[in-house]
Protein backbone atom coordinates (compact mmCIF):
# COMPACT_ATOMS: atom_id res chain seq x y z
CA UNK A 1 0.00 0.00 0.00
CA UNK A 2 1.12 3.40 -0.58
CA UNK A 3 2.93 5.67 1.96
CA UNK A 4 1.36 8.70 1.63
CA UNK A 5 -0.48 9.60 4.67
CA UNK A 6 -3.89 11.08 2.25
CA UNK A 7 -4.36 7.44 1.39
CA UNK A 8 -3.06 5.65 4.36
CA UNK A 9 -5.93 7.70 6.05
CA UNK A 10 -8.73 6.57 4.42
CA UNK A 11 -7.52 2.69 4.79
CA UNK A 12 -9.58 0.67 6.78
CA UNK A 13 -7.16 -0.65 8.84
CA UNK A 14 -6.21 1.18 11.76
CA UNK A 15 -2.82 0.17 11.75
CA UNK A 16 -2.29 2.23 8.26
CA UNK A 17 -4.28 5.36 9.50
CA UNK A 18 -1.99 5.04 12.71
CA UNK A 19 1.17 5.22 10.49
CA UNK A 20 -0.68 8.15 8.08
CA UNK A 21 -0.79 10.07 12.04
CA UNK A 22 2.77 9.38 12.65
CA UNK A 23 3.89 10.92 9.22
CA UNK A 24 1.90 13.76 10.05
CA UNK A 25 2.91 14.21 14.02
CA UNK A 26 6.69 14.42 12.13
CA UNK A 27 5.91 17.74 10.32
CA UNK A 28 5.41 19.47 12.84
CA UNK A 29 3.77 22.08 11.22
CA UNK A 30 0.25 23.75 12.32
CA UNK A 31 -1.65 22.40 9.13
CA UNK A 32 -0.21 19.03 10.92
CA UNK A 33 -1.74 19.95 13.88
CA UNK A 34 -5.13 20.84 12.56
CA UNK A 35 -5.56 17.26 10.62
CA UNK A 36 -4.52 15.04 13.85
CA UNK A 37 -6.56 17.25 16.31
CA UNK A 38 -9.85 16.01 13.33
CA UNK A 39 -8.18 12.99 13.49
CA UNK A 40 -8.70 12.68 17.20
CA UNK A 41 -12.18 13.85 17.30
CA UNK A 42 -13.50 11.47 14.24
CA UNK A 43 -11.62 8.72 13.82
CA UNK A 44 -14.09 5.78 14.20
CA UNK A 45 -11.20 3.33 15.99
CA UNK A 46 -10.10 4.49 19.79
CA UNK A 47 -6.44 3.32 19.44
CA UNK A 48 -6.25 5.75 16.01
CA UNK A 49 -7.74 8.43 18.29
CA UNK A 50 -5.73 8.39 20.96
CA UNK A 51 -2.61 7.67 19.23
CA UNK A 52 -4.08 10.81 17.07
CA UNK A 53 -3.94 12.79 20.27
CA UNK A 54 -0.55 11.83 21.15
CA UNK A 55 0.94 13.39 18.30
CA UNK A 56 -1.26 16.55 18.44
CA UNK A 57 0.32 16.71 21.49
CA UNK A 58 3.70 16.31 20.58
CA UNK A 59 3.28 18.94 17.39
CA UNK A 60 1.94 21.52 19.92
CA UNK A 61 4.81 21.29 22.45
CA UNK A 62 7.26 21.79 18.99
CA UNK A 63 5.30 24.84 17.72
CA UNK A 64 4.86 26.23 21.76
CA UNK A 65 9.05 26.03 21.62
CA UNK A 66 9.03 28.37 19.12
CA UNK A 67 6.70 30.89 19.99
CA UNK A 68 3.85 29.65 17.68
CA UNK A 69 0.61 30.99 18.96
CA UNK A 70 -1.20 27.65 19.13
CA UNK A 71 -4.30 28.74 20.21
CA UNK A 72 -4.87 31.03 17.35
CA UNK A 73 -3.76 27.89 15.26
CA UNK A 74 -6.74 25.88 16.71
CA UNK A 75 -9.39 28.79 16.32
CA UNK A 76 -8.04 29.48 12.86
CA UNK A 77 -6.93 32.76 12.89
CA UNK A 78 -2.91 32.55 12.90
CA UNK A 79 -1.18 33.04 8.97
CA UNK A 80 -0.71 29.25 7.39
CA UNK A 81 3.29 28.66 6.35
CA UNK A 82 3.74 26.88 3.21
CA UNK A 83 2.60 23.58 2.86
CA UNK A 84 5.03 20.47 4.06
CA UNK A 85 6.94 19.24 1.17
CA UNK A 86 5.73 15.56 1.55
CA UNK A 87 2.52 15.86 2.28
CA UNK A 88 -0.70 18.52 0.43
CA UNK A 89 -1.49 19.46 4.32
CA UNK A 90 -4.42 21.42 2.37
CA UNK A 91 -5.90 18.67 0.95
CA UNK A 92 -6.64 17.23 4.41
CA UNK A 93 -7.71 20.38 6.02
CA UNK A 94 -10.37 21.25 3.24
CA UNK A 95 -11.75 17.71 2.73
CA UNK A 96 -14.83 17.05 4.38
CA UNK A 97 -15.42 13.87 6.24
CA UNK A 98 -14.95 10.78 3.73
CA UNK A 99 -18.94 10.07 2.26
CA UNK A 100 -20.27 7.20 3.37
CA UNK A 101 -20.24 3.94 1.39
CA UNK A 102 -23.38 3.27 -0.67
CA UNK A 103 -23.68 -0.41 -0.52
CA UNK A 104 -26.97 -2.49 -2.71
CA UNK A 105 -28.80 -4.92 -1.34
CA UNK A 106 -27.71 -7.09 -3.42
CA UNK A 107 -24.69 -6.81 -2.86
CA UNK A 108 -25.25 -6.78 1.05
CA UNK A 109 -27.25 -10.20 0.32
CA UNK A 110 -23.89 -11.19 -1.84
CA UNK A 111 -21.67 -11.04 1.03
CA UNK A 112 -24.30 -12.42 3.51
CA UNK A 113 -23.78 -15.62 1.50
CA UNK A 114 -19.95 -15.39 0.78
CA UNK A 115 -20.26 -15.10 4.90
CA UNK A 116 -22.33 -18.62 5.56
CA UNK A 117 -20.25 -20.20 2.98
CA UNK A 118 -17.12 -19.50 5.13
CA UNK A 119 -18.51 -20.46 7.94
CA UNK A 120 -19.68 -23.64 6.53
CA UNK A 121 -16.14 -24.47 4.86
CA UNK A 122 -15.45 -25.72 8.45
CA UNK A 123 -11.82 -26.38 8.89
CA UNK A 124 -10.77 -25.63 5.22
CA UNK A 125 -9.70 -21.99 6.08
CA UNK A 126 -8.59 -21.49 2.75
CA UNK A 127 -11.85 -21.81 0.94
CA UNK A 128 -13.28 -20.05 4.08
CA UNK A 129 -10.39 -16.72 3.92
CA UNK A 130 -11.38 -16.66 0.05
CA UNK A 131 -15.08 -16.75 0.80
CA UNK A 132 -14.39 -13.85 3.23
CA UNK A 133 -12.28 -11.82 0.89
CA UNK A 134 -15.50 -11.99 -1.41
CA UNK A 135 -17.43 -10.90 0.90
CA UNK A 136 -15.54 -7.68 1.79
CA UNK A 137 -15.58 -6.98 -1.73
CA UNK A 138 -19.05 -7.16 -1.99
CA UNK A 139 -19.64 -4.65 0.56
CA UNK A 140 -16.66 -2.70 2.39
CA UNK A 141 -18.75 -1.67 5.04
CA UNK A 142 -18.34 -4.89 6.66
CA UNK A 143 -14.45 -3.89 7.60
CA UNK A 144 -16.13 -2.05 10.68
CA UNK A 145 -18.43 -4.91 11.26
CA UNK A 146 -17.65 -6.37 14.67
CA UNK A 147 -19.23 -9.60 13.65
CA UNK A 148 -17.36 -10.06 10.29
CA UNK A 149 -14.57 -9.21 12.52
CA UNK A 150 -15.47 -11.87 14.66
CA UNK A 151 -15.74 -14.25 11.78
CA UNK A 152 -12.51 -13.27 10.12
CA UNK A 153 -10.93 -13.91 13.12
CA UNK A 154 -11.91 -17.52 13.74
CA UNK A 155 -11.27 -18.50 10.54
CA UNK A 156 -7.77 -16.32 9.96
CA UNK A 157 -6.92 -16.96 13.83
CA UNK A 158 -5.63 -13.10 13.67
CA UNK A 159 -7.31 -10.32 16.50
CA UNK A 160 -9.92 -8.43 14.73
CA UNK A 161 -8.60 -5.47 13.15
CA UNK A 162 -5.60 -7.81 11.72
CA UNK A 163 -7.61 -10.67 10.27
CA UNK A 164 -9.64 -8.03 8.48
CA UNK A 165 -6.42 -6.76 7.00
CA UNK A 166 -5.36 -9.99 6.18
CA UNK A 167 -8.56 -10.70 4.22
CA UNK A 168 -7.09 -7.44 1.61
CA UNK A 169 -3.44 -8.77 1.73
CA UNK A 170 -3.19 -11.31 -0.85
CA UNK A 171 0.50 -12.48 0.25
CA UNK A 172 -0.82 -13.12 4.16
CA UNK A 173 -3.38 -14.51 3.22
CA UNK A 174 -1.49 -17.02 0.95
CA UNK A 175 0.87 -17.33 4.12
CA UNK A 176 -1.77 -18.09 6.22
CA UNK A 177 -2.57 -20.95 3.93
CA UNK A 178 1.19 -22.21 3.51
CA UNK A 179 1.43 -22.43 7.16
CA UNK A 180 -1.95 -24.39 7.80
CA UNK A 181 -0.77 -27.04 5.42
CA UNK A 182 2.55 -27.30 6.69
CA UNK A 183 0.46 -28.15 10.07
CA UNK A 184 -1.61 -30.29 8.95
CA UNK A 185 1.34 -32.43 7.12
CA UNK A 186 3.24 -32.25 9.94
CA UNK A 187 -0.32 -33.58 12.03
CA UNK A 188 -0.61 -36.34 9.82
CA UNK A 189 2.74 -37.58 10.08
CA UNK A 190 3.16 -37.30 13.44
CA UNK A 191 0.02 -39.11 13.77
CA UNK A 192 1.26 -41.95 10.87
CA UNK A 193 4.43 -42.46 12.96
CA UNK A 194 2.57 -42.42 16.74
CA UNK A 195 -0.06 -45.32 14.98
CA UNK A 196 3.37 -47.21 13.18
CA UNK A 197 5.55 -47.03 16.60
CA UNK A 198 2.28 -48.79 18.44
CA UNK A 199 2.84 -52.04 16.74
CA UNK A 200 5.88 -54.02 18.13
CA UNK A 201 7.20 -57.70 17.87
CA UNK A 202 3.99 -59.22 20.25
CA UNK A 203 1.10 -57.52 18.32
CA UNK A 204 2.84 -58.62 14.94
CA UNK A 205 2.48 -61.91 16.28
CA UNK A 206 -0.67 -62.24 15.97
CA UNK A 207 -0.78 -61.04 12.57
CA UNK A 208 2.00 -63.83 11.55
CA UNK A 209 0.20 -66.56 13.49
CA UNK A 210 -3.04 -66.12 11.72
CA UNK A 211 -1.15 -66.14 8.23
CA UNK A 212 0.80 -69.27 8.83
CA UNK A 213 -2.56 -70.81 10.25
CA UNK A 214 -4.53 -69.98 7.21
CA UNK A 215 -1.21 -71.30 5.02
CA UNK A 216 -1.43 -74.39 6.49
CA UNK A 217 -4.48 -75.21 6.95
CA UNK A 218 -5.65 -74.01 3.51
CA UNK A 219 -3.32 -75.88 1.34
CA UNK A 220 -3.23 -79.00 3.71
CA UNK A 221 -6.86 -79.40 3.04
CA UNK A 222 -6.27 -78.51 -0.76
CA UNK A 223 -3.73 -81.32 -0.76
CA UNK A 224 -5.90 -83.73 0.80
CA UNK A 225 -8.58 -83.04 -1.02
CA UNK A 226 -6.55 -83.52 -4.39
CA UNK A 227 -5.57 -87.03 -2.58
CA UNK A 228 -9.07 -88.18 -1.95
CA UNK A 229 -10.31 -87.41 -5.04
CA UNK A 230 -7.69 -88.56 -6.78
CA UNK A 231 -8.66 -91.92 -5.56
CA UNK A 232 -12.16 -91.39 -6.38
CA UNK A 233 -11.13 -91.81 -10.19
CA UNK A 234 -8.13 -94.30 -9.57
CA UNK A 235 -11.05 -96.96 -9.94
CA UNK A 236 -12.05 -95.90 -12.98
CA UNK A 237 -8.83 -95.24 -14.57
CA UNK A 238 -8.00 -98.69 -13.85
CA UNK A 239 -11.15 -100.29 -15.31
CA UNK A 240 -10.32 -98.01 -18.57
CA UNK A 241 -6.73 -99.53 -18.50
CA UNK A 242 -7.50 -103.27 -18.00
CA UNK A 243 -10.31 -102.37 -21.27
CA UNK A 244 -8.08 -100.81 -23.13
CA UNK A 245 -6.83 -102.90 -26.52
CA UNK A 246 -3.50 -103.55 -26.34
CA UNK A 247 -1.71 -104.83 -29.66
CA UNK A 248 1.92 -106.20 -29.97
CA UNK A 249 3.92 -108.30 -31.89
CA UNK A 250 4.18 -112.21 -30.71
CA UNK A 251 6.57 -112.59 -28.22
CA UNK A 252 7.06 -109.07 -26.82
CA UNK A 253 6.37 -109.60 -23.11
CA UNK A 254 8.23 -106.83 -21.86
CA UNK A 255 4.91 -104.54 -22.97
CA UNK A 256 2.51 -106.74 -21.40
CA UNK A 257 4.83 -107.17 -17.85
CA UNK A 258 5.40 -103.02 -18.13
CA UNK A 259 1.36 -102.41 -18.26
CA UNK A 260 0.71 -105.32 -15.47
CA UNK A 261 3.27 -103.74 -13.07
CA UNK A 262 2.04 -100.04 -13.40
CA UNK A 263 -1.73 -101.44 -12.96
CA UNK A 264 -0.59 -103.47 -9.60
CA UNK A 265 1.18 -100.23 -8.54
CA UNK A 266 -1.78 -97.97 -9.06
CA UNK A 267 -3.98 -100.62 -7.37
CA UNK A 268 -1.96 -100.55 -4.55
CA UNK A 269 -2.09 -96.95 -4.58
CA UNK A 270 -6.13 -97.14 -3.40
CA UNK A 271 -4.99 -99.55 -1.14
CA UNK A 272 -3.49 -96.57 0.99
CA UNK A 273 -4.99 -93.66 0.00
CA UNK A 274 -4.97 -92.07 3.62
CA UNK A 275 -1.41 -92.55 4.13
CA UNK A 276 -0.35 -91.27 0.25
CA UNK A 277 -3.04 -87.91 0.80
CA UNK A 278 -1.95 -86.99 4.87
CA UNK A 279 1.91 -87.55 3.74
CA UNK A 280 1.99 -85.37 1.12
CA UNK A 281 -0.42 -83.01 2.21
CA UNK A 282 1.76 -82.24 5.24
CA UNK A 283 4.92 -82.34 3.14
CA UNK A 284 3.06 -79.46 1.24
CA UNK A 285 1.33 -77.65 3.77
CA UNK A 286 4.55 -77.34 5.51
CA UNK A 287 6.72 -76.21 2.78
CA UNK A 288 4.44 -73.19 1.55
CA UNK A 289 4.15 -71.88 5.31
CA UNK A 290 7.44 -72.12 5.83
CA UNK A 291 8.16 -70.50 2.89
CA UNK A 292 6.39 -68.05 2.65
CA UNK A 293 6.63 -66.83 6.31
CA UNK A 294 10.48 -67.00 5.56
CA UNK A 295 10.14 -65.29 2.51
CA UNK A 296 7.47 -62.58 3.96
CA UNK A 297 10.10 -61.55 6.46
CA UNK A 298 12.86 -60.70 4.46
CA UNK A 299 10.67 -59.02 2.10
CA UNK A 300 9.94 -56.72 4.62
CA UNK A 301 13.12 -56.62 5.64
CA UNK A 302 14.09 -55.32 2.19
CA UNK A 303 10.87 -52.64 1.93
CA UNK A 304 11.78 -51.03 5.37
CA UNK A 305 15.24 -50.17 3.95
CA UNK A 306 14.41 -48.64 1.20
CA UNK A 307 11.25 -47.10 1.72
CA UNK A 308 12.49 -45.33 4.93
CA UNK A 309 16.24 -44.46 3.50
CA UNK A 310 15.56 -43.70 -0.02
CA UNK A 311 11.44 -43.24 -0.94
CA UNK A 312 11.69 -40.70 2.27
CA UNK A 313 8.67 -42.92 3.96
CA UNK A 314 8.19 -42.92 7.58
CA UNK A 315 6.95 -45.68 9.10
CA UNK A 316 8.24 -48.81 11.00
CA UNK A 317 9.25 -52.46 10.56
CA UNK A 318 6.60 -54.10 12.63
CA UNK A 319 3.73 -51.62 11.31
CA UNK A 320 4.96 -52.46 7.25
CA UNK A 321 4.80 -56.54 8.60
CA UNK A 322 1.37 -55.91 10.23
CA UNK A 323 -0.05 -54.42 6.83
CA UNK A 324 1.71 -56.73 4.50
CA UNK A 325 -0.11 -59.31 6.27
CA UNK A 326 -3.10 -58.31 6.23
CA UNK A 327 -2.78 -58.14 2.59
CA UNK A 328 -2.55 -61.86 2.03
CA UNK A 329 -5.19 -63.10 4.43
CA UNK A 330 -8.57 -62.38 2.96
CA UNK A 331 -7.36 -63.42 -0.60
CA UNK A 332 -5.46 -66.73 0.33
CA UNK A 333 -8.70 -67.77 2.01
CA UNK A 334 -11.32 -67.19 -1.09
CA UNK A 335 -8.50 -68.68 -3.00
CA UNK A 336 -8.18 -72.26 -1.04
CA UNK A 337 -12.30 -72.19 -1.12
CA UNK A 338 -12.40 -71.98 -4.67
CA UNK A 339 -9.79 -74.40 -5.23
CA UNK A 340 -11.31 -77.05 -2.97
CA UNK A 341 -15.01 -76.40 -3.95
CA UNK A 342 -13.65 -76.62 -7.75
CA UNK A 343 -11.68 -79.76 -7.47
CA UNK A 344 -14.50 -81.75 -5.57
CA UNK A 345 -16.81 -80.55 -8.57
CA UNK A 346 -14.21 -82.07 -11.52
CA UNK A 347 -13.27 -85.17 -9.56
CA UNK A 348 -16.17 -86.39 -7.95
CA UNK A 349 -18.66 -85.17 -11.38
CA UNK A 350 -15.79 -87.05 -13.85
CA UNK A 351 -15.35 -83.63 -15.58
CA UNK A 352 -12.35 -82.73 -17.86
CA UNK A 353 -9.05 -83.08 -15.94
CA UNK A 354 -7.81 -80.41 -18.26
CA UNK A 355 -10.42 -78.08 -18.10
CA UNK A 356 -10.03 -78.12 -14.40
CA UNK A 357 -6.60 -77.46 -13.83
CA UNK A 358 -6.96 -74.24 -16.60
CA UNK A 359 -9.48 -73.24 -14.14
CA UNK A 360 -7.22 -73.56 -11.20
CA UNK A 361 -4.37 -71.95 -12.65
CA UNK A 362 -6.57 -69.14 -13.48
CA UNK A 363 -7.88 -68.54 -10.12
CA UNK A 364 -4.09 -69.24 -8.41
CA UNK A 365 -2.86 -66.26 -11.21
CA UNK A 366 -5.57 -63.76 -10.19
CA UNK A 367 -5.23 -64.14 -6.52
CA UNK A 368 -1.48 -63.59 -6.93
CA UNK A 369 -1.91 -60.33 -8.88
CA UNK A 370 -4.67 -59.69 -6.64
CA UNK A 371 -2.67 -60.17 -3.24
CA UNK A 372 0.63 -58.41 -5.06
CA UNK A 373 -1.76 -54.96 -5.21
CA UNK A 374 -2.96 -55.34 -2.12
CA UNK A 375 0.45 -55.70 -1.10
CA UNK A 376 1.86 -52.62 -2.69
CA UNK A 377 -0.86 -50.44 -1.42
CA UNK A 378 -0.73 -51.99 2.27
CA UNK A 379 3.28 -50.82 1.51
CA UNK A 380 2.11 -47.32 0.23
CA UNK A 381 0.19 -47.10 3.62
CA UNK A 382 2.64 -48.12 5.98
CA UNK A 383 5.33 -45.96 4.52
CA UNK A 384 2.57 -42.76 3.96
CA UNK A 385 3.89 -42.16 0.45
CA UNK A 386 1.85 -43.00 -3.22
CA UNK A 387 1.73 -45.84 -5.16
CA UNK A 388 5.24 -45.04 -6.89
CA UNK A 389 7.22 -45.30 -4.23
CA UNK A 390 5.20 -48.34 -3.04
CA UNK A 391 5.99 -49.95 -6.42
CA UNK A 392 9.57 -49.42 -6.25
CA UNK A 393 10.43 -50.54 -2.84
CA UNK A 394 8.10 -53.76 -3.39
CA UNK A 395 9.99 -54.25 -6.26
CA UNK A 396 13.45 -54.48 -4.54
CA UNK A 397 11.89 -56.33 -1.63
CA UNK A 398 10.69 -59.19 -4.39
CA UNK A 399 14.40 -59.86 -5.37
CA UNK A 400 14.70 -61.93 -1.62
CA UNK A 401 11.07 -62.89 -1.73
CA UNK A 402 11.26 -64.89 -4.71
CA UNK A 403 14.59 -66.58 -4.67
CA UNK A 404 13.56 -68.01 -0.69
CA UNK A 405 10.23 -68.98 -2.01
CA UNK A 406 11.05 -70.89 -4.94
CA UNK A 407 14.24 -72.68 -2.79
CA UNK A 408 11.69 -73.80 0.24
CA UNK A 409 9.27 -75.02 -2.32
CA UNK A 410 11.66 -76.58 -4.19
CA UNK A 411 13.00 -78.46 -1.24
CA UNK A 412 9.47 -79.44 -0.18
CA UNK A 413 8.68 -81.09 -3.92
CA UNK A 414 11.77 -82.92 -3.66
CA UNK A 415 10.62 -84.34 -0.25
CA UNK A 416 7.01 -85.11 -2.50
CA UNK A 417 8.81 -86.93 -5.16
CA UNK A 418 10.61 -89.00 -2.90
CA UNK A 419 7.53 -89.77 -0.71
CA UNK A 420 5.72 -91.24 -3.92
CA UNK A 421 9.35 -93.06 -4.92
CA UNK A 422 8.84 -94.63 -1.48
CA UNK A 423 5.65 -95.73 -1.20
CA UNK A 424 5.23 -97.27 -4.47
CA UNK A 425 8.63 -98.72 -4.08
CA UNK A 426 7.10 -100.15 -0.61
CA UNK A 427 3.91 -101.59 -2.20
CA UNK A 428 5.69 -103.51 -5.07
Amino acid sequence: MSSDPAVLLKSLNPDDRKAAVKTIAQMQSDRALRVLVRIAKEDKDESVREFARKGAAYVQKHLQAQGVDVAAILAGNAAAPAPAPVLQIAELEEEEEPAPIVVSERDKRRATEYINSALGYGDNREKAMAALTKALQANPTLATDSYFSSVASSVTGLPNAEAVSALRDDSQRKGIVQAERQQKVQNIQQSHLNTARSHNLVSVAIDLGTLSLLLFLGTFLVMFAFGQSARARTPVLLEQIALAPVSYEEGSDELAEALDYFSARLAAFTVFPEVFSLLNAGLVAVGLWLGTVLALLAFCGVVHLVASRMMGGIGTYFYQLHQVCGAYTLPLLIIYLLIVVIMLVIFYLDLSLVIGGFIIGGIISLGSLVITFRVIGRVGKAYNFGFIQALISAFAGSFVYNPILGFILSLTATGVITTLITVFGDLS
